[in-house]
Protein backbone atom coordinates (compact mmCIF):
# COMPACT_ATOMS: atom_id res chain seq x y z
CA UNK A 1 0.00 0.00 0.00
CA UNK A 2 1.60 3.14 -0.84
CA UNK A 3 2.49 5.97 1.87
CA UNK A 4 0.68 9.30 1.44
CA UNK A 5 2.77 12.28 1.69
CA UNK A 6 0.90 13.13 5.14
CA UNK A 7 2.14 9.95 6.57
CA UNK A 8 5.91 10.30 5.56
CA UNK A 9 5.74 14.09 6.92
CA UNK A 10 4.84 12.26 10.28
CA UNK A 11 7.37 10.25 9.47
CA UNK A 12 10.07 12.55 8.94
CA UNK A 13 8.97 14.95 12.34
CA UNK A 14 9.40 11.91 14.40
CA UNK A 15 12.52 11.33 13.18
CA UNK A 16 13.39 15.05 13.38
CA UNK A 17 12.21 15.31 17.30
CA UNK A 18 13.63 11.72 18.06
CA UNK A 19 17.28 13.74 16.84
CA UNK A 20 16.51 17.34 18.88
CA UNK A 21 15.82 15.39 22.03
CA UNK A 22 18.97 13.14 22.12
CA UNK A 23 21.23 16.54 21.53
CA UNK A 24 19.14 18.69 24.20
CA UNK A 25 20.15 15.50 26.58
CA UNK A 26 23.17 15.36 25.67
CA UNK A 27 23.86 19.11 25.74
CA UNK A 28 22.51 18.57 29.73
CA UNK A 29 25.00 15.92 30.46
CA UNK A 30 27.86 18.49 29.09
CA UNK A 31 26.28 21.57 31.09
CA UNK A 32 25.74 19.39 34.66
CA UNK A 33 29.71 18.00 33.08
CA UNK A 34 31.05 21.12 33.14
CA UNK A 35 29.57 22.67 36.25
CA UNK A 36 30.55 19.68 38.49
CA UNK A 37 34.15 20.06 37.18
CA UNK A 38 34.02 24.03 38.25
CA UNK A 39 32.51 22.95 41.51
CA UNK A 40 34.88 20.12 42.48
CA UNK A 41 37.81 22.62 42.05
CA UNK A 42 36.77 23.90 45.37
CA UNK A 43 35.75 21.01 46.89
CA UNK A 44 37.42 18.96 49.44
CA UNK A 45 36.91 15.12 49.68
CA UNK A 46 34.78 13.79 52.21
CA UNK A 47 36.50 12.54 55.17
CA UNK A 48 36.25 8.84 56.05
CA UNK A 49 35.87 7.24 59.41
CA UNK A 50 36.05 3.84 61.07
CA UNK A 51 34.41 2.37 64.04
CA UNK A 52 36.13 3.91 66.98
CA UNK A 53 37.39 6.97 65.48
CA UNK A 54 36.72 10.34 67.61
CA UNK A 55 35.13 13.06 66.07
CA UNK A 56 32.83 16.74 66.60
CA UNK A 57 29.87 16.55 65.83
CA UNK A 58 27.98 20.27 64.84
CA UNK A 59 25.27 21.96 66.71
CA UNK A 60 24.24 23.66 63.62
CA UNK A 61 20.42 21.53 63.94
CA UNK A 62 20.38 20.71 67.53
CA UNK A 63 18.08 22.28 70.23
CA UNK A 64 20.55 23.22 72.90
CA UNK A 65 19.13 24.63 76.33
CA UNK A 66 21.49 27.39 76.37
CA UNK A 67 20.65 31.53 77.20
CA UNK A 68 22.21 32.79 74.01
CA UNK A 69 22.51 30.75 70.68
CA UNK A 70 25.58 33.63 70.16
CA UNK A 71 27.73 32.15 72.64
CA UNK A 72 26.62 28.29 72.26
CA UNK A 73 29.14 25.77 71.47
CA UNK A 74 29.14 25.15 67.52
CA UNK A 75 30.16 21.47 67.82
CA UNK A 76 29.58 19.09 70.47
CA UNK A 77 31.72 16.08 71.73
CA UNK A 78 34.17 14.17 70.78
CA UNK A 79 31.59 11.28 70.11
CA UNK A 80 33.13 8.03 69.12
CA UNK A 81 31.90 6.64 65.48
CA UNK A 82 30.24 2.90 65.72
CA UNK A 83 29.64 2.31 62.15
CA UNK A 84 29.27 3.91 59.08
CA UNK A 85 25.98 3.38 57.75
CA UNK A 86 26.78 4.48 53.98
CA UNK A 87 29.35 6.21 52.31
CA UNK A 88 28.38 9.76 53.79
CA UNK A 89 26.19 8.73 57.04
CA UNK A 90 28.04 7.42 60.58
CA UNK A 91 26.36 6.31 63.34
CA UNK A 92 27.37 7.89 66.48
CA UNK A 93 28.01 6.87 70.40
CA UNK A 94 26.03 9.85 71.89
CA UNK A 95 24.93 9.92 75.08
CA UNK A 96 21.00 9.19 75.80
CA UNK A 97 20.31 12.77 77.15
CA UNK A 98 20.72 14.54 74.15
CA UNK A 99 17.60 12.73 72.71
CA UNK A 100 18.45 13.00 69.10
CA UNK A 101 19.08 10.74 66.29
CA UNK A 102 22.47 8.86 66.13
CA UNK A 103 22.89 8.70 62.74
CA UNK A 104 24.75 12.26 60.81
CA UNK A 105 26.19 13.11 57.62
CA UNK A 106 29.47 13.60 57.27
CA UNK A 107 29.19 17.18 56.01
CA UNK A 108 27.96 17.47 60.10
CA UNK A 109 30.66 15.59 61.34
CA UNK A 110 34.59 16.93 62.12
CA UNK A 111 37.78 15.03 62.72
CA UNK A 112 39.41 15.22 66.47
CA UNK A 113 43.24 16.03 65.56
CA UNK A 114 45.39 14.61 68.90
CA UNK A 115 49.01 16.28 69.32
CA UNK A 116 51.93 16.34 72.10
CA UNK A 117 50.19 19.11 73.24
CA UNK A 118 46.64 17.19 73.81
CA UNK A 119 45.15 16.14 77.29
CA UNK A 120 45.61 12.52 77.06
CA UNK A 121 42.17 11.67 78.12
CA UNK A 122 40.50 14.48 75.78
CA UNK A 123 37.57 13.33 74.63
CA UNK A 124 37.05 10.00 76.08
CA UNK A 125 34.30 10.41 77.97
CA UNK A 126 32.67 10.49 74.71
CA UNK A 127 30.05 13.48 76.19
CA UNK A 128 29.80 16.65 75.19
CA UNK A 129 29.47 18.46 78.84
CA UNK A 130 30.38 16.73 82.17
CA UNK A 131 27.78 15.00 83.95
CA UNK A 132 27.01 16.01 87.50
CA UNK A 133 25.08 13.98 90.26
CA UNK A 134 22.93 15.67 93.05
CA UNK A 135 23.45 14.53 96.40
CA UNK A 136 20.44 16.64 98.00
CA UNK A 137 18.42 19.74 97.29
CA UNK A 138 19.52 22.66 99.74
CA UNK A 139 16.96 25.18 99.28
CA UNK A 140 14.53 26.99 96.68
CA UNK A 141 13.92 30.53 96.35
CA UNK A 142 11.45 31.86 93.64
CA UNK A 143 12.67 35.26 92.27
CA UNK A 144 10.43 36.40 90.15
CA UNK A 145 8.37 33.79 89.56
CA UNK A 146 11.36 31.68 88.65
CA UNK A 147 13.22 29.04 90.77
CA UNK A 148 16.34 29.12 91.92
CA UNK A 149 17.99 26.16 93.52
CA UNK A 150 20.81 25.67 96.15
CA UNK A 151 22.61 22.13 94.73
CA UNK A 152 24.91 19.69 96.83
CA UNK A 153 26.68 17.91 94.40
CA UNK A 154 27.76 14.37 94.75
CA UNK A 155 31.33 13.86 95.23
CA UNK A 156 31.66 18.18 95.91
CA UNK A 157 32.11 19.76 98.70
CA UNK A 158 30.32 22.85 100.64
CA UNK A 159 32.15 24.65 98.79
CA UNK A 160 31.65 24.09 95.38
CA UNK A 161 27.79 25.21 96.03
CA UNK A 162 28.71 28.99 95.70
CA UNK A 163 30.95 30.85 94.02
CA UNK A 164 32.73 32.58 97.03
CA UNK A 165 31.26 30.38 100.31
CA UNK A 166 31.33 33.12 102.46
CA UNK A 167 30.14 35.80 100.19
CA UNK A 168 32.24 38.33 97.73
CA UNK A 169 35.56 38.57 98.68
CA UNK A 170 36.88 41.82 100.47
CA UNK A 171 39.10 42.50 96.86
CA UNK A 172 37.24 41.45 93.43
CA UNK A 173 36.32 42.54 89.86
CA UNK A 174 33.66 42.66 87.46
CA UNK A 175 34.07 42.58 84.11
CA UNK A 176 31.22 43.32 81.08
CA UNK A 177 31.39 43.14 77.78
CA UNK A 178 28.15 44.96 76.41
CA UNK A 179 26.76 47.30 74.34
CA UNK A 180 23.61 49.65 73.93
CA UNK A 181 21.40 50.16 71.89
CA UNK A 182 19.78 52.80 70.78
CA UNK A 183 16.63 52.84 73.00
CA UNK A 184 18.89 52.59 76.22
CA UNK A 185 21.58 54.95 74.90
CA UNK A 186 20.53 57.58 76.84
CA UNK A 187 18.76 55.38 79.90
CA UNK A 188 20.32 55.01 83.28
CA UNK A 189 20.44 51.39 84.42
CA UNK A 190 21.87 48.86 86.56
CA UNK A 191 25.12 47.38 85.12
CA UNK A 192 25.08 44.71 88.12
CA UNK A 193 23.17 45.26 91.60
CA UNK A 194 23.60 43.16 94.59
CA UNK A 195 20.95 42.82 96.82
CA UNK A 196 20.29 41.22 100.49
CA UNK A 197 18.05 38.18 101.15
CA UNK A 198 15.39 40.75 102.57
CA UNK A 199 15.67 42.86 99.01
CA UNK A 200 17.93 45.46 100.44
CA UNK A 201 20.69 47.19 97.72
CA UNK A 202 24.12 46.57 98.54
CA UNK A 203 26.93 47.18 95.67
CA UNK A 204 25.69 48.42 92.30
CA UNK A 205 27.49 49.55 89.21
CA UNK A 206 25.31 52.02 87.28
CA UNK A 207 25.34 52.99 83.61
CA UNK A 208 24.14 57.34 83.09
CA UNK A 209 23.63 57.26 79.15
CA UNK A 210 22.08 60.96 79.54
CA UNK A 211 25.22 62.29 81.55
CA UNK A 212 27.82 59.63 80.21
CA UNK A 213 29.34 58.25 83.30
CA UNK A 214 29.85 55.45 85.21
CA UNK A 215 28.65 55.21 89.14
CA UNK A 216 29.57 52.90 91.94
CA UNK A 217 27.62 52.73 95.47
CA UNK A 218 28.14 50.70 98.44
CA UNK A 219 27.28 50.13 102.07
CA UNK A 220 28.66 51.38 105.21
CA UNK A 221 26.73 51.08 107.80
CA UNK A 222 23.29 53.07 107.23
CA UNK A 223 24.76 54.82 104.65
CA UNK A 224 25.50 54.82 100.88
CA UNK A 225 28.94 55.35 99.89
CA UNK A 226 28.57 56.86 95.97
CA UNK A 227 31.39 57.24 93.54
CA UNK A 228 31.19 58.85 90.19
CA UNK A 229 33.35 58.45 87.32
CA UNK A 230 33.21 61.28 85.33
CA UNK A 231 36.06 60.63 82.39
CA UNK A 232 35.25 61.42 78.70
CA UNK A 233 37.14 58.71 77.81
CA UNK A 234 33.73 57.36 78.93
CA UNK A 235 32.00 58.59 76.08
CA UNK A 236 32.45 55.69 73.81
CA UNK A 237 30.89 53.57 75.96
CA UNK A 238 27.37 55.00 74.53
CA UNK A 239 28.50 54.70 70.83
CA UNK A 240 26.71 51.36 70.27
CA UNK A 241 29.53 49.47 69.57
CA UNK A 242 31.04 46.32 71.75
CA UNK A 243 33.19 47.68 74.67
CA UNK A 244 35.01 46.00 77.75
CA UNK A 245 34.11 47.55 81.24
CA UNK A 246 35.78 46.43 84.15
CA UNK A 247 35.53 47.60 87.81
CA UNK A 248 38.15 46.03 90.08
CA UNK A 249 37.29 46.96 94.23
CA UNK A 250 40.23 47.04 96.08
CA UNK A 251 40.67 47.25 100.04
CA UNK A 252 41.03 51.16 99.48
CA UNK A 253 40.70 51.70 95.93
CA UNK A 254 38.03 51.33 93.16
CA UNK A 255 39.67 51.17 89.57
CA UNK A 256 37.91 51.56 86.54
CA UNK A 257 38.74 50.43 83.11
CA UNK A 258 37.24 50.40 79.52
CA UNK A 259 38.50 48.48 76.52
CA UNK A 260 41.18 47.08 78.96
CA UNK A 261 42.78 50.85 79.50
CA UNK A 262 42.79 52.28 83.16
CA UNK A 263 40.41 55.05 83.06
CA UNK A 264 40.29 56.79 86.72
CA UNK A 265 40.89 55.38 90.22
CA UNK A 266 38.71 56.40 93.67
CA UNK A 267 40.54 56.15 97.38
CA UNK A 268 37.33 54.48 98.94
CA UNK A 269 36.67 53.98 102.97
CA UNK A 270 35.82 50.50 104.87
CA UNK A 271 32.58 49.10 102.86
CA UNK A 272 29.93 46.59 104.67
CA UNK A 273 30.39 42.62 103.49
CA UNK A 274 27.85 41.02 101.20
CA UNK A 275 25.25 39.56 102.03
CA UNK A 276 25.98 36.14 99.86
CA UNK A 277 22.77 34.65 100.70
CA UNK A 278 20.58 37.69 98.80
CA UNK A 279 20.17 37.84 95.12
CA UNK A 280 21.70 40.22 92.19
CA UNK A 281 20.07 42.27 89.34
CA UNK A 282 21.79 42.62 85.88
CA UNK A 283 20.92 45.26 83.59
CA UNK A 284 17.70 46.61 84.81
CA UNK A 285 17.04 50.11 84.82
CA UNK A 286 17.67 52.34 87.66
CA UNK A 287 14.15 53.70 88.66
CA UNK A 288 12.16 50.22 88.78
CA UNK A 289 14.50 47.21 87.57
CA UNK A 290 12.95 46.57 84.53
CA UNK A 291 14.98 44.66 81.73
CA UNK A 292 17.05 47.32 79.47
CA UNK A 293 17.58 46.40 75.97
CA UNK A 294 20.95 45.56 75.90
CA UNK A 295 23.47 42.45 74.76
CA UNK A 296 26.50 41.68 77.26
CA UNK A 297 27.83 39.05 79.46
CA UNK A 298 29.07 39.53 82.63
CA UNK A 299 31.51 38.04 84.98
CA UNK A 300 32.71 38.52 88.55
CA UNK A 301 36.30 37.08 90.09
CA UNK A 302 37.75 37.39 92.61
CA UNK A 303 40.69 40.13 92.94
CA UNK A 304 43.83 38.11 93.92
CA UNK A 305 43.10 34.35 92.99
CA UNK A 306 42.06 35.02 89.06
CA UNK A 307 39.22 33.62 87.21
CA UNK A 308 36.15 31.20 88.88
CA UNK A 309 36.43 27.60 87.48
CA UNK A 310 33.12 26.60 85.00
CA UNK A 311 32.32 23.57 87.60
CA UNK A 312 31.72 26.28 90.14
CA UNK A 313 29.94 28.93 88.45
CA UNK A 314 27.25 26.39 87.67
CA UNK A 315 26.65 26.14 91.34
CA UNK A 316 26.09 29.94 92.09
CA UNK A 317 23.35 30.25 94.29
CA UNK A 318 22.77 34.03 93.71
CA UNK A 319 20.10 34.35 91.29
CA UNK A 320 20.11 36.84 88.67
CA UNK A 321 16.94 38.81 87.39
CA UNK A 322 16.51 39.52 83.86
Amino acid sequence: MPVSSADSRVADWAVEARDIWDRTQDAIRASKERMRSSTDVHRRPAPTFAPGDLVWLSARNIRLRVESTKFAPRYLGPFKVLEQVNPVVYRLALPPRLGITDTFHVSLLKPVYMSWFSESSAGTSGSSTDDYEVNAILGCKVVRGKKFYLVDWKGYGPEDRLVFSSGLPEEYSITALFRVRRSTKKERWVLWKTLTHRGSPQEAILIDGEKKIVEFTAKQGGTTLHYTFKSRELHHLFDRQWHKLGICVQHSIISLYVDCKLIERRQTSTKDPIDFQGSSLIAGRASDDKPVDTQFGIICQSFDKGRMSASKMRSYNMPVHF
